[in-house]
């Protein structure tokens, strides 16, 4: 059964899902997570239920196993993804990060949340692929790519007239611009994930990039690109369950 949590009491549980948000996060611990939420908080607050509960219903429809949804107010190292704590796998939103995508008119929610839901949906069912697993592995960046490409083939199959790369959260003439320039590199930089020799920049660029700007935004995200063609090129016969439960050797495999 699943259930919305919304961490407004500073109790055990709070601080055993901080914890967590900050060991898989790898980032220095500079700002806690606080319950003192402001009214606009509280009306995306509402809205995250919303949403939740129109992905989770596109979620079951594909007979994925949908995950409890952690709502709180972080420091907004992720914007949403999903975590381990006690034993049970959640999906989170971070609203210090959703209320700023609140303002963007364009931005879609539906594909966003989707997306990552179906990162809880993964790690409940493929413990390897879990964050706390690999945050330290030396194959980090191939895992988190092949996470990142998941979320987003399968999003593609559910939503597939819509921005399942950047949820419209950049133009779309941007969007074609990072589209065209992922297309004509990402042989390089699977061959980069296989024998895991990155630069300090393509470090950056996998998951993120340098600055938002569009010089840098045509270069950065380029996992979510490499990660959907992976799954395109060779594994489009499964469906989203069996997906899910591809082990790290299979795709490696695949791809070498």
């Amino acid at each position: 059964m699943t259930r919305i949590t919304i961490l407004n009491e500073k109790n055990d549980f709070f601080y055993d899902v901080q914890n967590e948000y900050f060991s898989i996060s790898r980032e220095e611990k500079k700002t806690d997570f606080t319950i003192d939420f402001t009214p606009e908080d509280l009306k995306c607050i509402d809205r995250i239920k919303e949403t939740y509960k129109l992905a989770s219903t596109n979620i079951k429809s594909i007979k994925l196993p949908p995950t409890s949804l952690l709502i709180f107010k972080g420091p907004s190292y992720f914007d949403g993804h999903a975590m381990r704590v006690r034993n049970q796998v959640y999906t989170f939103i971070d609203i210090s990060a959703y209320s700023e995508y609140l303002k963007n008119k364009q931005f879609s929610f539906d594909v966003f949340f989707f997306h990552e839901l179906v990162h809880g949906s993964h790690y409940s069912l493929n413990l390897e692929f879990s964050p706390e697993n690999i945050t330290q592995s030396d194959e980090r960046y191939l895992y988190k790519t092949i996470v990142e490409g998941i979320a987003v083939y399968i999003s593609s199959k559910i939503y597939s007239n819509k921005d399942y790369f950047w949820f419209n959260f950049i133009d779309s003439n941007l969007s074609s611009k990072w589209l065209s320039n992922m297309k004509k590199n990402h042989e390089n930089d699977i061959f980069s994930l296989i024998s895991n020799n990155f630069s300090e920049e393509q470090k950056i660029n996998l998951l993120g990039m340098k600055e938002f700007s569009d010089e840098f935004i045509v270069n950065g995200r380029r996992a979510y690109y490499i990660g959907y063609k992976i799954l395109t090129d060779y594994f489009s016969n499964k469906d989203p369950l069996e997906i899910l439960k591809l082990k790290h050797n299979e795709i490696l495999e695949a791809i070498s």
